[in-house]
């Protein structure tokens, strides 16, 4: 039977069917068993189940010892040819009375009861081996009683007919139990049922819905319950998409709205700003550059493809050789306190190149006096980056690092550049702040060993 793809009641209620049916054909094969492996036993058995019959009808004071002997074995003892049968001796041992079925023949004294036993041993008699059976009667006589053409077969029917009751019983709780299965199956799987209406439910319109798992059996939460992750992480993922595009417009409508206003001048005849003109353009192509590299970095941040050992002190010397111009520029210098050789076993040199160069460029376009940019082993498997100017600290503090957030709106600057250094740092398991003290000093700790790399959710 092919059970690919069919329902889950019909595999659990199939799996149970074929459970009884097998409890069945092993009991019957058990009972075949017994009936083969010990004839001798039952053949016993069936017997003296025959000569306790007999001696319970027996009464030696009357005229007809047998009279009270049953309808059912008398007809059985009648019949000439009968497979049962008796002889019956007085207390001296002496022929009395022969069942018809022996058409005159007497059954001989073998097994004979010994001391206080009231039935002797079963004895096989003559060339078929008929069994036979001696009986101590009331009153002192023996009777013999036998049963010819007892086979395996025969003995496993009457085993069978014996144990009639309990095998009845065992199929009624077969019957019943495929029943209670049906039920707790049914039952088992409506949570499921419903539980697929509740994702159905879920679109566009219902993304903030989610599966209620208060009545799902334990086994499929774990299912469930990655469903629902991937729900809110998609969720996350959207409603990042939507504020970015939102932010994106706003911050584009400024810088856009005054290169329209200078296009509309240079048509009125005023002329071209080129210098203005080059600048607005160069701060908008920014402001895109940054916008996408954020939204590469948070949708990377929860993956560890791409992490690889890094030369963190290398990063930071790179970082600030590209930073040198604008330093120069503003009259600045940076100092450098790194060691020849500090490696992070899992990191995206790229995205740590990015980070410390935000954080450069941050304290040399938003700072005062010299950056002195440091690492160290802050312990604990952590290294510690921190990037200082002699600027006061901003009392803005973690707002800085909101999206678009500046704390000061006529300088220059997107506003994602701390935003950038966080999700970096929050990326590759570390954090970033801003230490307490008169003077302006960022503070970032890394996990320094793969093993403590736990990618921050976005």
């Amino acid at each position: 039977m092919n059970l690919a793809g069919s329902s889950l009641r019909r595999r659990l209620l199939f799996a149970m069917a074929s459970l009884v049916l097998l409890g069945m054909a092993i009991t019957a094969i058990y009972l075949r068993e017994i009936s083969d492996s010990n004839w001798f036993d039952l053949t016993d058995r069936t017997l003296q189940a025959q000569a306790r019959s007999l001696v319970h009808s027996y009464d030696p004071q009357a005229a007809n010892p047998l009279a009270a002997l049953p309808e059912e074995w008398r007809a059985a003892y009648a019949r000439p040819g009968s497979a049962f049968g008796y002889t019956i001796y007085d207390r001296f041992l002496r022929p009395v009375e022969s069942s018809a079925s022996l058409r005159g023949r007497i059954l001989p004294l073998n097994g004979l009861p010994r001391g206080d036993q009231q039935m002797g041993e079963l004895v096989l008699n003559g060339p078929d081996s008929v069994p036979t059976l001696a009986v101590a009667l009331p009153g002192g006589g023996v009777a013999i009683v036998s049963r010819s053409g007892i086979k395996s077969e025969i003995l496993a029917e009457s085993l069978i007919r014996e144990d009639l009751e309990p095998i009845l019983i065992f199929m009624l709780f077969g019957v019943l139990a495929m029943i209670v299965i049906t039920m707790v199956c049914f039952q088992s799987l409506r949570p499921i049922v419903a539980a697929s209406r509740d994702a159905a439910n879920i679109g566009p319109y219902g993304r903030h819905k989610r599966i209620d798992i208060s009545k799902l059996p334990i086994e499929v939460l774990p299912l469930v319950d990655a469903f629902n992750g991937a729900l809110n992480r998609l969720e996350e993922a959207h409603d990042f998409q939507r504020r970015l595009t939102a932010d994106a417009a706003h911050e584009l409508r400024t810088p856009l709205s005054v290169l329209s206003l200078r296009l509309q001048r240079a048509r009125m005849g005023e002329g071209l700003d080129w210098p203005e003109i080059i600048t607005d353009l160069a701060r908008m192509a920014r402001l895109i550059d940054q916008m996408l590299d954020l939204s590469r970095k948070e949708a990377s941040a929860a993956s560890s493809e791409g992490l690889a050992e890094v030369n963190l002190s290398r990063t930071i010397r790179e970082a600030a050789a590209i930073v040198l111009p604008l330093t120069e520029e503003r009259g600045r210098t940076i100092e450098l306190e790194v060691p020849a050789r500090f490696t992070l076993h899992a990191g995206r040199a790229d995205d740590l190149a990015d980070m410390v160069r935000n954080l450069i460029e941050n304290a040399v376009i938003h700072g005062q006096g010299t950056v002195r940019v440091a690492l160290s082993d802050a312990g604990n498997g952590q290294a510690r980056l921190t990037v200082a100017d002699e600027g006061p600290t901003p009392p803005e503090g973690e707002l800085l690092f909101i999206r678009f957030r500046r704390g000061d709106e006529q300088r220059p600057g997107s506003g994602l550049g701390l935003a950038i250094v966080r999700q970096v740092a929050s990326a590759h398991g570390g954090s970033v702040r801003f230490r307490e003290g008169p003077t302006t000093c960022l503070e970032v700790l890394l996990p320094a060993t793969i093993e403590d790399y736990r990618p921050a959710a976005s």
